[in-house]
C-alpha cells in the first residue's frame, strides 16, 4: 500500500487560486521565456509538465526537454502544489535573468538539472543519479564523503590507470 506524504510547508494552503489558473500563469511564464513547446499531464493521480527549451549552443539550435513530476495531490492539496510549482518556476527563471550564471545556456541547464530529459525513455538526469547516489549510500563508510564511483569488488584487479601512485 502506498503511503501518502504528508506536506510540510502550510505555504499557500489557504489559496483561493485554482490549480487551472496557475498551470495557465505557469504557461505564460514559459511563453515569457521563450518556451512555445509544453505540456501538462494528469492521468491517475499523477502529474507532470514537460516543456522544450530552444537553447543556441555552439551555433546550433537544440531543444532541450525539461520534466517536472508534480507530487501526488488529493483534491484538497493540488491548489497549494499548483501554486507553489508556479512560484518555483517563476523563482529559477528570474534567477536566469539575473545572470548568477553568465551564460544563459549553461545558467539553463544549471538551473534545470534534475528534470532536463536524457533519453527517449523520457528519464530524466535525476532519474538516472539518483540509483547510483542510493547505491553509494551503501558504501560509503560513516563520516565519509559521499562519491558516486564504480565501486570494485574486493577480489578484482585495479587496473593501472586506477592503481594509487
Amino acid at each position: 500500500m502506498t503511503k501518502k506524504k504528508i506536506w510540510k510547508s502550510k505555504a499557500y494552503m489557504n489559496t483561493k487560486v485554482n490549480y487551472i489558473k496557475s498551470q495557465m500563469q505557469i504557461n505564460k511564464l514559459l511563453l515569457d521565456n521563450g518556451i512555445t513547446d509544453s505540456r501538462h499531464t494528469n492521468v491517475s493521480n499523477k502529474a507532470e509538465i514537460i516543456f522544450l527549451k530552444e537553447l543556441d549552443v555552439e551555433g546550433k539550435k537544440l531543444k532541450v526537454g525539461v520534466k517536472i513530476v508534480v507530487p501526488d495531490a488529493t483534491e484538497k492539496t493540488r491548489n497549494q502544489i499548483y501554486r507553489a510549482l508556479f512560484y518555483y518556476l517563476k523563482a529559477k527563471f528570474e534567477s536566469l535573468k539575473f545572470g548568477f550564471v553568465e551564460e544563459y545556456n549553461e545558467a539553463f541547464a544549471k538551473e534545470f538539472m534534475p528534470y532536463l530529459i536524457m533519453d527517449k525513455q523520457g528519464r530524466t538526469v535525476a532519474d538516472i543519479v539518483l540509483p547510483q547516489l542510493n547505491k553509494a549510500i551503501g558504501y560509503t563508510p560513516d563520516g565519509e564523503q559521499l562519491y558516486i564511483e564504480d565501486k570494485k569488488e574486493d577480489n578484482e584487479e585495479l587496473t593501472p590507470q586506477e592503481k594509487p601512485e
